[in-house]
């Protein structure tokens, strides 16, 4: 069996169907199910429907999803970044990674009262700017790890990490410091690709950090504000792109006055995920290891 799912001409979802070589049935709650009939394009029927609509056949059967990774549902495929069917087992990771956050936001609000963030200071370092670029940069690696370990992959340099930026759709994220309209949306992962001879170096402010950390004395001008933002802008990525954006920094008032989702993932309808119904109530079953 084949399931696949009817997208409208607006981008809303309009039932996810179930499509055997006997039966079609409306697996989503609207109780169609008849049986297939001989010598008719089903799919075309189905799309036929709906003006400018299409119908695509989904990647992941219904109750599976990827554990940190989160996706828009089937009901709203545009609705990016969406979420995780798993956040309510990972609530401590969640709130620990918000508590990270939090200290981050408020050394960088720090400095930026001494040191205002407009384009002439970003070049800007010191000993201060170091302190956040580090914890920040090693705040990301805990992320990446964590998500690598969730399924079962190997977590131990750059050359692992780069692998989440395909599947997290990474350099689509865009963030925004409502603190500063000024600066335009940072994109940390912008230029971090999968086929890379140095992925440490792709993305400029983790280059950074490196040189700084390990060589201070020679790097200690690496550490500027630029860098320092952008790194707390990759932690916020990471966040949101594990557990989505309501279950995470819209659940702290100081975090969501201060970030914002400037540009999100666009993902492909059959990408979404949807639940299975188990004794008619929505439920995810299944958490799959991504095929990285």
């Amino acid at each position: 069996m084949s399931y696949y799912i009817h997208v409208g001409g607006d981008g809303n979802g309009l039932g996810v169907w179930e499509i055997t070589d006997t039966r079609v049935r409306r697996i989503d709650g609207a109780g169609i199910d008849y049986p297939r009939p001989a010598g008719v394009d089903v799919l075309q029927n189905i799309a036929s429907t709906a003006p400018f609509s299409t119908v695509r056949q989904l990647r992941l059967a219904p109750g599976g999803y990827y554990s940190r990774m989160a996706r828009p549902s089937s009901a709203y495929p545009r609705q990016s970044p969406g979420t995780t069917p798993d956040n309510a087992t990972n609530r401590r990771a969640i709130a620990e990674a918000l508590g990270q956050l939090s200290a981050l936001q408020q050394q960088l609000e720090s400095i930026c009262q001494v040191v205002h963030p407009i384009a002439e200071n970003l070049p800007t370092f010191g000993h201060e700017i170091r302190s956040l670029l580090l914890l920040a940069c090693t705040e990301v690696e805990t992320q990446w790890k964590s998500v690598l370990k969730a399924h079962s992959s190997r977590a131990e340099n750059t050359s692992d990490y780069v692998k989440l930026a395909a599947a997290m759709k990474l350099p689509s994220y865009a963030i925004a410091f409502n603190f500063y309209p000024w600066l335009p949306p940072l994109r940390p992962f912008e230029n971090w690709k999968l086929v890379s001879q140095k992925p440490s170096q792709d993305i400029s402010w983790y280059s950074a950090y490196n040189a700084t950390k390990h060589d201070r004395e020679r790097a200690l001008s690496q550490a500027t504000l630029e860098n320092a933002l952008m790194a707390t802008a990759a932690c916020a990525t990471m966040i949101v792109a594990q557990f989505g954006w309501v279950d995470s920094i819209r659940e702290r008032a100081a975090l969501n006055s201060y970030f914002e989702i400037a540009e999100s993932p666009i993902w492909e309808p059959e990408d979404v995920y949807f639940h299975a119904l188990i004794e008619h109530e929505p439920r995810f079953t299944t958490a799959l290891t991504y095929p990285f």
